[in-house]
């Protein structure tokens, strides 16, 4: 007759003992399972992707809702996260200079970022311009608090809808227009 706690022991040894089969027999965490054959090594998972705004020196472009950077090869050392805020008139940092209408504005970043060569810039038009029109560019400046001509010329887009330039450093970017001459009075003769 067996006793009572010996079955218990011996159920409780064969229970320990499936278990450790169990856990030996399992193929390594992270493994899959499956497929068969093949060297028993791990196989890495894929590289993930940068974030479309991660750039780096093999250069790339960056679109944020028509808002775009081109950066060309080697204008970056290393990997660069791009940020694009597009500023509506109301939200500028310093009104628009007198005798001039506002096409477009965006902080481009990391505000200060210095580039090895020209990047080109593009900002999307509410009104569609004529194409190879020019316009100039201005950059916030900081220090005086206010809009200054870059000397960079800005060039329409054929379809009218943007304007594209080249720039050596991020910073706040806006396109001004002349406003129109509204005198009417004739000259005296």
């Amino acid at each position: 007759m067996i006793k009572k706690s010996d079955r218990f022991t011996d159920i409780l040894l064969l229970f320990t003992f499936c278990l450790f089969l169990l856990t030996a027999c399992a193929p390594p965490s992270g493994s899959g399972g499956g497929g068969g054959g093949g060297g028993g090594g791990s196989v890495a998972p894929a590289p993930v992707p940068p974030p479309p705004n991660v750039i780096g020196s093999a250069g790339g472009i960056y679109d944020f809702q028509g808002y775009k950077v081109n950066i060309p090869p080697g204008a970056l050392t290393s990997n660069l996260t791009l940020a694009i805020t597009p500023v509506a008139e109301n939200s500028l940092p310093a009104p628009v200079p007198a005798k001039k209408n506002l096409l477009g504005c965006a902080e481009f970043g990391p505000d200060g970022t210095v580039f090895n060569q020209p990047v080109e810039v593009t900002i999307p038009l509410a009104n569609a311009l004529s194409a190879g029109a020019t316009y100039a560019l201005y950059v916030y400046d900081n220090i005086s608090q206010n809009w200054k001509d870059t000397g960079v010329v800005g060039t329409v887009a054929s379809d009218g809808l943007s304007l594209s330039m080249e720039v050596t450093h991020f910073s706040i970017y806006a396109l001004f227009a002349d406003q129109p001459d509204t005198d009417t009075t004739a000259p005296y003769v």
